[in-house]
């Protein structure tokens, strides 16, 4: 039982009011068209509202996130790849994943609101980095270098594998 933008629960209530295509009120805009200063700006009036700036600084916001991820992750530990997929197409769980992953995005957005930092232009930065670091030709379908890829079948020169940690011996 979650509860409506007005705090009722919405146990038993009819698809009336919601979007088809998921469970969000038709009034919610969703994903295609709330901008990221949109989200940036309802965790500002949530902090704000509550006063809790002194305790906002970047220390305790990246903090505050790692908690957050820590236990996004634990509805996922100890599910083979097959049961986390399962778990994120059946309702319960996947609203509860759903709070969590909001919980960090929350603290993500109010770590880049008290940084004054552009999300969208440092996402596409990093991405025009990461695009030079893991080239197409070389990255595609490989998940560590050296790994082997079974998509692969022999088509592509095998990368340089790097040695874990435990293979390196101490010189």
């Amino acid at each position: 039982m979650k509860p409506t933008r007005t705090g009722r629960s919405d146990e038993g209530r009819s698809d009336e009011g919601r979007s088809h295509d998921d469970d969000r009120p038709k009034d919610d805009p969703g994903d295609g068209t709330t901008t990221v200063d949109d989200l940036k700006g309802l965790v500002e009036r949530f902090v704000a509202e509550r006063e809790w700036h002194v305790f906002h600084n970047p220390k305790n916001l990246a903090m505050s996130l790692a908690i957050e991820t820590a236990e996004l992750m634990e509805h996922f530990q100890w599910l083979t790849p097959e049961q986390a997929e399962q778990a994120v197409r059946e309702p319960s769980p996947r609203a509860e994943i759903g709070e969590e992953m909001a919980d960090c995005l929350a603290y993500l957005l109010s770590l880049a609101n008290v940084m004054k930092l552009d999300l969208s232009s440092a996402l596409r930065e990093k991405m025009l980095k990461n695009a030079v670091k893991y080239p197409v030709a070389t990255s595609r379908g490989v998940a560590r270098p050296g790994d082997p890829d079974p998509r692969r079948d022999g088509k592509c020169p095998p990368l340089p594998r790097t040695p874990r940690p435990d293979e390196v011996s101490g010189s």
